[in-house]
C-alpha cells in the first residue's frame, strides 16, 4: 500500500518538528540524574567508611576526569573543623619502675636463721619440740603426742604456750613458713577424720591458726601440705618410731 507523497512529507515535517522542540529534556534528564547523584553523596557522608569513601571518589573522578587523590568537589564538602581547643597534655608524675626484689644475700639469710635458731633454743625444753638447722632454713618439729589427742586434731591446752612462742619468734624476720602434716601408719578409727591424710591435714591447719594469729605475718608467707604417712621418719613400727611419726612440721626459709 503506497502512502500518498504529500502526506509523508506532512508526517516527517511534525516528528521533526517535534524533535527539535523537547531537545531540552535530554539535558534535563542529564542535570536530574546529576542532582540525584550529587544528594546521594551527601547522604552517604552522614556515616563515613573509608573503604566506600575511597571507592565513590575514584568513581567519581574517573566520571569527571579528575584523579582519586583530586575529587576536590567531594572534599569541599566534608565538614571543616575549626577554632579546636587546644590540647594541654597532663602534668603526671611519671610512672614509678617495677619493684624487683634483690635476691637475698646468703650471708644475710644465714643470719638471720641464725638469730631465730638461737631465740628458738630454749622451747627444745619441751620434750615434744625439735629442731634441725640449716644455712636455707630450719625446721621445728612439733610431736604429735604433745601437741593433740591421740586420733584428734584439737590442739591441747598446754601446747598454745609454746606454739605462740614460735609464732611471735617467726614473726620478727622476713621469713615463709610451710607447715606439714604426718601421721603414722596405723588407720584412723572412728571419729569425723576418715583417714590420716585428712588427719594429717587438720593438725597442720590448726597449727596454721595459731600461727597466723600470733607472727603477724601475712597470709601469702604460710603454705599447708598433709602427707599423711608417706614420710616416715622411723620406719620401725614400735609404739616409740610410730610416735615420732607423727607430727607437725614448721620449716622456716628466708623470703
Amino acid at each position: 500500500m503506497n502512502i500518498p507523497a504529500t502526506i509523508a512529507d506532512r508526517g516527517a515535517r511534525r516528528y521533526l518538528t517535534a524533535r527539535n522542540g523537547s531537545s531540552w529534556l535530554i539535558t534535563f534528564a542529564d542535570m536530574a540524574i546529576l542532582m540525584v547523584a550529587f544528594f546521594a553523596v551527601i547522604i552517604s557522608f552522614t556515616e563515613i567508611n573509608p573503604q566506600k569513601f575511597d571507592t565513590l571518589t575514584g568513581a567519581m573522578g574517573d566520571r569527571f576526569g579528575t584523579g582519586k587523590r583530586q575529587g576536590n568537589a567531594l572534599v569541599a564538602i566534608l565538614p571543616e573543623v575549626q577554632n579546636l581547643p587546644p590540647v594541654t597534655a597532663l602534668d603526671l608524675p611519671p610512672e614509678p619502675p617495677p619493684l624487683v626484689e634483690a635476691p637475698a644475700d646468703p650471708d644475710t639469710r644465714e643470719a638471720v636463721l641464725v638469730d631465730l635458731a638461737k631465740q628458738f633454743d630454749p622451747l627444745l625444753a619441751n620434750a615434744a619440740i625439735q629442731m634441725q638447722q640449716t644455712p636455707q632454713r630450719i625446721v621445728i618439729s612439733l610431736g604429735a603426742t604433745g601437741f593433740f589427742q591421740s586420733g584428734s586434731a584439737d590442739l591441747d591446752p598446754k601446747a598454745l604456750e609454746s606454739l605462740t612462742r614460735i609464732g611471735r619468734i617467726a614473726g620478727t624476720a622476713p621469713v615463709e613458713l610451710t607447715i606439714e602434716g604426718h601421721a603414722d601408719s596405723k588407720p584412723v578409727l572412728g571419729g569425723r577424720l576418715k583417714d590420716n591424710w585428712e588427719l594429717a591435714a587438720a593438725r597442720a591447719a590448726a597449727v596454721l591458726n595459731v600461727l597466723v594469729e600470733t607472727s603477724g605475718l601475712p597470709p601469702s608467707s604460710f603454705k599447708v601440705v598433709s602427707y599423711g604417712a608417706s614420710r616416715p621418719t622411723a620406719l620401725e613400727t614400735d609404739p616409740i618410731a610410730q610416735a615420732r611419726n607423727r607430727r607437725v612440721d614448721i620449716e622456716i626459709t628466708y623470703k
